[in-house]
């Protein structure tokens, strides 16, 4: 793959922030993902097939 090839490649980049019990900003990777399309349907489904890779809800966000 050349590298023009490469740059136009769209990803998709899921972060868990939250503040733990200690008042403290928490933040987690929680996976990436590539995307052929950034409209929100395609979005909405790159983000729900890595939470459900970690047993998590986009409903409970």
């Amino acid at each position: 793959m050349n590298l023009m090839m490469f740059l136009k490649r769209k990803q998709l980049a899921v972060i868990g922030r939250y503040v733990d019990s200690l008042g403290q900003v928490i933040e987690r990777f929680i996976g990436i993902k590539h995307v052929a399309s950034t409209n929100d349907v395609a979005l909405k489904e790159a983000m729900e097939d890595i939470l459900v890779k970690h047993s998590l809800s986009i409903n409970r966000i």
